[in-house]
């Protein structure tokens, strides 16, 4: 009796009890369900025993693992903790926690299992979404390169995330100690600074945004943004301290690069300023003399020789703005690529003599000494780009000449082969350059100092366009060496071609120069009978250029634009048409083309102000014969007529034989 109130009363707790309950005979074969397991499996029988492996109420994928487990437990006598999912009355599967304890007898041996089933699905779905969600932050700041970690006070747990491990070279199978093993890396100029954030943020719970260094193993160096924060517990004592970092490195050098960029445009507009308010002055100086002395010339009463003396300081400061624009122009060319190398033979000795006899006379004038100098031999002739190494040459000879005061100037000429250069090294006893004016020695329109400009004038273009035009010729120019108060000395070197003919001239070799060599200029003939129409809007060009023309026995007839040079020229009563590109009614290029289209063959020469290449090719492809600049010099002007005309006349005895 008792014992069967016993049972009952077992039974009737063991329906009672919340969770899913079953107990197991020591073999693991389950004699009993209670209440809530039939409720919510909605079997009633069939699962005792060993049937609930047939049954289908777990899910397919768990059963096989689940068996195991069970299995396990019963041939070791280990308790039983496994997660499955179990088919619910309504078919839904849902996530439950299995666990099972042996009973034991006195002699511990196990003789029945006490087990349950608890419902975690929801909490399996929270974990799974917070597992979800920390995966899309962990990607979020991998991404943008952001580590986190949390430092626990009382028991030193310490949580790292796998980018900040990345970010500092954390080997996660060897890492122990967050703290110190994090500030044994910072760099030890920063160790102290990051200690005391730390520290303080630890003890008062001061949130602390720095940025420091970091060495990693391999020695490479990061910078580091941190940001950390305390947490308090319900009694708001500190119990943590959470913290994220990012690597900034490239952050901070680009804002490094954005800041000496920033320097380099103000330092550069700057320049240009100061270039502009210099090459203002550089040009008005001579516009001044070239109109206040052409004012004084217009005097009757001059005598001829103040005359003459008015006429020579006009021509001088003619030439002075020309060559500032000539230099501004060509630097442009350089910077845009659109300069062109125009090869041919160059008689390079006869080019230093000549240089000699000039640079001579303009030293004596300061009362120092130029001296030319050939190391070993020298090729006589070179192929190469005449134009461009007289320019190099008379850059970087005057700019020595114009800076010394006392003393020499040395021009040093030698030849390399293989590749073949010649170079020029020019030393002065000048004035020097300090290191400070070296740094901004080859910047554009920047002189060494503002003082160079005030005392010696210029532009501050010569040394950059040297430099651009050698390097254009496959050379270079750079300074060797200077001392201030002592002197300078540049190394300037440009790619040259020589012929296997070509005769070298040995350092003690007499040089004879004859006329008739590589270099030897069209002779300038008599324009006796020649018929030409000058077509110019511009009537002070006009009356210059027939003024220039007459005095060699030319016949000039003009027209003020386009349209009058198109009627005059189609007339077909000229042996040569100058014509400007830019004019009213019709522009040159128009006017060209008709002329062609009309049967003109006649030689029509561009005479145009503007001086890009560009410009040129753009012209003979129009229809013109040839193309000059303005302005013109009255000899290149004349060989360039002769030249067009004797080439038309042997074009038309070529047509009548």
């Amino acid at each position: 009796m008792g014992r069967d109130l016993e049972t009952n009363n077992f039974s009737q707790f063991f329906d009672a009890l919340p969770q899913m309950t079953f107990l197991a005979k020591a073999d693991g074969s389950i004699y009993k369900f209670n209440r809530r397991w039939y409720e919510y499996i909605g079997a009633v029988e069939g699962t005792e025993g060993w049937g609930w492996k047939e049954y289908p109420i777990h899910h397919p994928d768990d059963l096989e693992r689940t068996v195991k487990r069970w299995q396990h437990s019963i041939d070791t006598g280990e308790n039983y903790e496994i997660e499955y999912r179990l088919r619910r009355h309504d078919g839904v599967y849902r996530w439950h926690l299995g666990r099972a304890q042996a009973i034991r007898d006195e002699d511990g041996n196990v003789i029945e299992w006490f087990g349950t089933n608890t419902d975690i699905h929801d909490l399996k779905q929270a974990q799974d979404k917070a597992q979800q969600t920390e995966k899309i932050l962990n990607f979020t700041l991998s991404a943008a390169d952001i580590g986190y970690w949390t430092y626990d006070k009382f028991t030193g747990d310490t949580k790292i995330s796998s980018g900040l491990m990345k970010t500092w070279g954390i080997d996660p199978l060897t890492f122990r100690n967050f703290l110190s093993e994090c500030l044994n890396r910072i760099h030890p100029e920063d160790q102290e600074f990051v200690t005391k954030e730390i520290n303080e943020c630890l003890e008062t719970g001061k949130a602390y945004s720095i940025e420091y260094r970091v060495i990693l193993p391999n020695d490479e160096v990061r910078i580091i943004a941190a940001k950390g924060e305390a947490h308090r517990n319900d009694e708001g004592e500190i119990f943590q301290l959470a913290g994220i970092t990012q690597e900034i490195t490239k952050q901070k050098k680009y804002e490094i690069e954005l800041q000496e960029a920033t320097v380099r445009a103000e330092n550069a507009s700057r320049a240009k300023s100061e270039f502009l308010a210099n090459m203002s002055h550089e040009i008005r100086t001579p516009l001044g003399a070239i109109m206040g002395f052409s004012k004084l010339a217009e005097q009757e009463d001059l005598s001829k020789e103040e005359h003459k003396s008015y006429l020579s300081i006009i021509q001088k400061s003619s030439h002075q703005v020309l060559r500032i624009i000539d230099d501004i122009l060509d630097l442009a060319k350089v910077e845009a690529g659109k300069i062109v190398t125009e090869e041919s033979k160059v008689s390079i000795v006869k080019l230093l003599i000549d240089f000699k006899s000039i640079f001579d006379f303009k030293a004596k004038e300061k009362g120092i000494r130029f001296h030319l100098e050939f190391e070993g031999s020298i090729p006589e002739v070179v192929i190469g780009d005449k134009v461009r190494i007289r320019q190099i040459l008379n850059n970087i000879v005057g700019n020595a000449v114009k800076f010394t005061s006392q003393g020499q100037v040395t021009l040093t000429v030698y030849f390399e082969e293989n590749p073949s250069r010649l170079f020029f090294k020019i030393s002065d006893s000048g004035r020097g350059i300090s290191e400070q004016q070296q740094e901004r020695l080859f910047q554009p329109f920047m002189q060494a100092d503002q003082s160079t400009t005030r005392r010696f004038g210029g532009t501050g273009l010569g040394l950059i366009l040297t430099r651009r035009l050698c390097q254009h010729l496959g050379g270079d120019f750079k300074l060797i060496q200077s001392t201030y108060g002592k002197g300078s000395t540049f190394l300037a070197s440009i790619q040259t071609q020589v012929s296997l003919r070509t005769r070298f001239i040995e350092p003690d070799t007499e040089v004879v120069l004859e006329r008739g060599t590589v270099d030897e200029e069209i002779p300038i003939g008599s324009l006796e009978n020649l018929s030409i129409l000058l077509v110019e809007d511009a009537p002070e060009n006009r009356l210059l250029y027939k003024i220039l023309l007459s005095k060699h026995g030319a016949k000039v007839d003009m027209a003020v634009d386009g349209e009058e040079g198109l009627d005059k020229g189609k007339k077909n009563d000229y042996h040569v048409i100058l014509m400007d590109i830019q004019m009213p009614k019709y522009d040159g290029h128009e006017v060209v083309k008709r002329l062609r289209d009309h049967g003109i063959e006649t030689p029509i020469i561009a005479l145009t102000a503007h001086a890009m290449k560009e410009e040129e090719q753009k012209a003979l492809r129009s229809g013109f014969t040839a193309y000059l600049s303005k302005p013109v010099a009255e000899d290149i002007l004349l060989s360039k007529i002769l030249k067009c005309v004797h080439l038309d006349n042997a074009r038309q005895m070529e047509f009548l034989i």
